[in-house]
């Protein structure tokens, strides 16, 4: 190569593709904090709806959503990903996945910028410029071109001075514990009891071919026969006394440091209860926050901006934003109701209609179908309560139309929240449970109980029994 300076990865990313397939510990490590930084999903956000709809239409060309789950799983792995942008006449219009073991070089000018990537996937180098690939590098140190992933730190060799001021070079601790179970494997053969055959007076070559192939085609449990004089047999045992435990749990749980994130943990270790387990799975979660952040800016900076200038836009006046999970629906409070009927945006037949959907105990007026009337059975409050809510369960969920579940809110300040949802053998909505949210106000069965017994229209049930059901219904 002809100017600039050459870097290599210090681990080799055969290496830490090697890892995540032969180590169940890796695998399951990174597996869990990819499925917590991808899992939700994403969705795109723009003041323009025009910009959104272009870059919604290139994600769906590329498949972003297969593309950042490879992403996000080697980052994790082994503190890098690549993309290729396929270019034509400048413009962006698709990303290939960079197989990560192909990967082999990069070449920087002084300054440390990246002049090219060498990429060997298939037996052909390829050296590609720096402006066609997008390089995900997660928490690089000392300036190097490279990320470091999870299991770096586990795979790289160690380097130990000796009193004597002798070097000694040895494997990471991954490749140590892998020798570890292969001694283990060897020690468990030893502890089966072996025998030693002796044959006195028996030429070598009877014992060759007679004797030897014998003992050797015995079956699990079968008994060796023989008529020769002055047969013995010895047994050997291994002492059972040599215990590893201690060193065993150090380098194991070396290891869980090293993969930072408690999951294997919680599968191994006896007595996690379900609050330790709930504690160490929280501990795991500003490390997927700080990985969503970084791939978030990646993407937008190097891709979704890409594409807007192609199309025009300039992505500092008009951004498209990637953000993680499926986009939250506005809550809908009765202030924003009003406005609305006040504004013209509903007229009164919608305004008195969503009111009903709140649950409001309204007159029917001349026009309105009788047969809208077909209540819910009056509701039997169901408590109960979660780390985060207390819950008033007031129809069984197995009545209840998932699809049309709709929230509104009752007292803001204090987070209360009510669900209506349509209900089976009914024409509307009716009120079905009611939220208490502890992270608002120090909710307790008893204080949530007191509010519902205080404030809830209970008044709403007993009007439509009389009003509107006749005798027939009431007790329902």
């Amino acid at each position: 190569l002809q100017g600039g300076a050459v870097e290599y990865p210090r681990i080799s990313f055969q290496d830490y593709v090697e890892a995540y397939e032969k180590d169940p510990d890796v695998a399951a490590s990174v597996d869990f904090l990819t499925h917590q930084v991808v899992g939700p999903g994403f969705h795109t956000e723009s003041p323009s709806e025009e910009a959104k709809a272009i870059i919604d239409r290139f994600n769906q060309k590329v498949n972003m959503d297969r593309l950042l789950f490879i992403v996000a799983k080697e980052v994790i792995l082994a503190g890098n990903s690549f993309l290729r942008k396929e270019l034509r006449g400048g413009r962006l219009v698709g990303l290939r996945h960079l197989k990560l073991s192909g990967i082999q070089r990069v070449r920087r000018e002084k300054d440390g910028a990246i002049i090219e990537y060498v990429y060997n996937a298939y037996g052909v180098p390829e050296h590609i410029p720096a402006k066609e690939v997008v390089h995900f590098s997660w928490n690089p140190i000392d300036g190097k071109a490279f990320g470091d992933g999870i299991v770096k730190q586990l795979l790289e060799p160690r380097e130990v001075t000796l009193s004597t001021g002798k070097i000694v070079v040895f494997d990471g601790l991954l490749k140590h514990k892998w020798r570890m179970e292969w001694t283990m494997q060897r020690l468990l053969e030893k502890y089966v009891t072996r025998a030693i055959y002796h044959f006195p007076g028996v030429s070598r070559e009877e014992l060759e071919t007679v004797i030897i192939p014998s003992i050797k085609n015995l079956e699990p449990g079968q008994d060796f026969v023989t008529n020769k004089d002055n047969f013995d047999i010895k047994e050997v045992k291994v002492d059972p006394r040599a215990r590893f435990e201690a060193y065993i749990e150090y380098l194991h749980n070396e290891i869980l440091a090293g993969l930072r994130t408690p999951v294997v943990k919680l599968f191994t270790t006896p007595g996690f209860t379900e609050a330790s387990a709930r504690a160490a799975v929280e501990a795991a979660e500003h490390h997927v926050m700080a990985l969503q952040r970084f791939i978030k800016r990646i993407v937008e900076e190097q891709i979704f901006a890409h594409v807007l200038r192609d199309h025009g836009f300039d992505p500092e006046e008009t951004p498209v934003k990637l953000n993680w999970g499926v986009p939250e629906r506005p809550e809908l409070e009765f202030r924003d109701m009003h406005q609305a009927y006040v504004d013209g945006a509903i007229d009164r037949s919608e305004y008195r209609a969503m009111l009903r959907d709140m649950g409001w105990p309204l007159e029917l007026e001349k026009g309105e179908a009788e047969e809208f009337w077909k209540p819910a059975p009056r509701p039997r409050a169901m408590w109960f309560e979660t780390d985060k809510f207390v819950v008033c369960q007031l129809v069984s969920p197995e009545a209840i139309d998932p699809t049309t579940i709709r929230y509104f809110s009752l007292d803001s300040r204090n987070g209360v929240r009510m669900a209506v949802a349509w209900v089976k053998g009914t024409n509307r909505r009716w009120p079905v449970a009611i939220y208490f949210d502890k992270s608002k106000q120090d909710w307790s069965l008893e204080l949530a109980k007191r509010w519902y017994e205080e404030s809830f229209p209970r008044a709403f049930w007993a009007s439509l029994i009389h009003q509107k059901l006749g005798k027939g219904e009431e007790g329902r």
